[in-house]
């Protein structure tokens, strides 16, 4: 292995150690790679792991959000979008120059590709850590301007304009993620393309709620549906189609029931079969305005008849107002303490 290779690996080796145990990299962070014997302003001070493994893997790779109807969800979408990525220079191949440029040290570092800045460590102490170099991106040297490709201008990369596509499948869940390998930035020469990962967010929908592969819908019924029984379409399913419901005219459904429908939920995303469907009945009452054109009396005569009193010693007629249940609770009762010394005398001093 070639000696700078070997230091780079043995750097980045340490630099992983410290990411990944987290004892490590607090010690690290609170005292360098020296412990604490040595001083928070030595000019050694140690390199961020963070900056060490962006320098080396170009970074994490970029997360993209993207909203999705539960439509989308339930019958598959095709995507197809725009977007611009970094990408090694085809004129200059990378080297960020013209034809035989060559780069002189960076005086920013000093040609260690290093530059030092100050860290808070507590509200008393400040400590020095190591960074990549942003003049010369931690290569120690750099090109004179008139030196530097006029593409890419010195970068060694540029913009690419790409468009790309691909499939969100059927049943996916919100959260999902679709990697597109290759389809990030290339940071540096020498490095791979990255990957983007393209991540679901599903927008609420205004009648189906998702649990895993099931779906949940409230459906409406008037007060004579639900005494008298219906047959009719009660909601649109997410493909368009029309879904039919029916009760029986000997069947009294009340607010709250709820029932399944079979392999009408959405599509298993690994697979084959579906989830179920299940629906929550609400009867709406009829408003007083509806009231008012009826004979109270006839309607009284059909329906059952009204609750006896309870059983009371002492009865006292109330008055009432409308009210909000969010309300509730929101009398403090105080505690026994308070209440047993609200009353009584303070004590005089002499």
């Amino acid at each position: 292995m070639h000696p700078k290779a070997a230091q780079d690996f043995q750097e980045l080796s340490e630099a992983y150690e410290i990411l990944i145990n987290n004892e490590k990299r607090s010690f690290y962070d609170r005292y360098g790679p020296d412990g604490p014997e040595s001083s928070p302003f030595d000019g050694e001070a140690g390199v961020d792991p963070d900056e060490l493994f962006a320098q080396i893997f170009g970074g994490m790779d970029p997360n993209v959000f993207g909203m999705v109807t539960l439509e989308d969800l339930y019958m598959g979408k095709e995507v197809k979008m725009n977007m611009t990525r970094n990408v090694v220079c085809l004129q200059c191949h990378g080297s960020g120059g013209k034809p035989k440029a060559t780069q002189t040290k960076c005086v920013t570092c000093n040609g260690k590709g290093l530059t030092q800045v100050n860290q808070r460590i507590s509200s008393t102490q400040i400590g020095v850590s190591r960074v990549i170099c942003t003049d010369c991106n931690g290569e120690g040297a750099r090109l004179r301007e008139k030196d530097r490709c006029k593409k890419c201008k010195g970068k060694k990369t540029v913009l690419e304009h790409k468009k790309i596509e691909f499939m969100v499948s059927r049943g996916m869940e919100n959260q999902a993620r679709i990697t597109l390998v290759g389809q990030g930035d290339q940071e540096q020469p020498g490095q791979e393309t990255g990957d983007i990962v393209f991540v679901l967010k599903t927008k609420t929908h205004r009648t189906f709620q998702r649990s895993g592969a099931d779906l949940l819908v409230t459906a409406h019924l008037t007060l004579s549906e639900a005494l008298t029984g219906f047959n009719r379409v009660i909601f649109t399913h997410l493909d368009g189609r029309g879904v039919r419901l029916s009760s029986s005219p000997n069947t009294v459904v009340r607010s709250g029931d709820v029932v399944r429908i079979v392999n009408e939920g959405m599509p298993h995303a690994q697979g084959s079969g579906w989830g179920d469907m299940y629906v929550i009945y609400e009867v709406d009452m009829p408003d007083e305005e509806w009231l008012r054109g009826i004979d109270t009396a006839a309607l009284a005569r059909l329906l059952p008849p009204k609750r006896p009193d309870l059983a009371a010693t002492t009865v006292t007629d109330v008055t009432y107002e409308a009210a909000d249940i969010t309300n509730f609770g929101g009398n403090d009762a105080g505690s026994e303490d308070e209440a047993a010394g609200s009353g009584g005398p303070e004590c005089q001093h002499q």
